[in-house]
């Protein structure tokens, strides 16, 4: 049986992008985006925010990370990724989800409201614990 798995989320830059590379020389940028999924509650309404982890690699990695900016909608296609490490302190294994985006579309600004599409594919295999951004 065949297999799929996209998310697609619509929300808040919640902080200015992080670009860095890794060990390999590869370009990522991460950012976290706000979504509110809040309801109303006897006529009130209750927020109910989530925040994403969102990582894009190479040249997408590159433009987003001069074309987005904190409090800025954000549209995120991608695959959700479970990252797992071991802390250097304690030994415990850790874990966290992220998108690893292959679309990201910017708007609010129509100078910089231009879709961008992973252009790279996240690199292969595991990631080594001292390139995680935390």
């Amino acid at each position: 049986m065949a297999s799929f798995q996209e998310t697609i989320i619509a929300g808040n830059c919640g902080g200015d992008p992080e670009m860095r590379y890794t060990s390999d020389g590869a370009c990522v940028t991460t950012f976290t985006v706000a979504v509110d999924i809040g309801r109303y509650i006897n006529e009130q309404w209750k927020e109910n925010v989530q925040w994403y982890r969102v990582s894009c690699f190479g040249k997408t990695a590159e433009r987003i990370n001069t074309r987005l900016a904190k409090g800025m909608p954000v549209l995120v296609e991608g695959t959700l990724n479970l990252n797992r490490w071991q802390d250097k302190n304690t030994g415990e294994t850790k874990a966290s989800l992220e998108i690893r985006a292959r679309r990201i579309v910017p708007f609010g600004r129509s100078d910089k409201s231009t879709a961008f599409v992973a252009d790279e594919e996240a690199p292969d295999g595991d990631i080594e614990p001292s390139d995680m951004p935390f």
